[in-house]
């Protein structure tokens, strides 16, 4: 179940990448990354649909 409100904040370490796949009408692109979270580096895989719609910012410094 996707809890529409954030409930939890992650920082986003980078190393993201975008596969693009597809299968007929079904589209299963795939986004990768590095976040912080719990104290410790964590890589997410989250089917690229649900990451528009659940990725509420980012701020970025140089």
């Amino acid at each position: 179940m996707l809890i529409p409100d954030p409930n939890h904040w992650v920082a986003l370490l980078g190393n993201i990448a975008i596969q693009e796949e597809s299968s007929g009408n079904v589209d299963r692109d795939l986004v990768s990354f590095d976040v912080y979270t719990w104290g410790k580096k964590m890589r997410v895989d989250i089917a690229k649909i649900s990451f528009q719609n659940n990725f509420s910012a980012a701020i970025a410094r140089r």
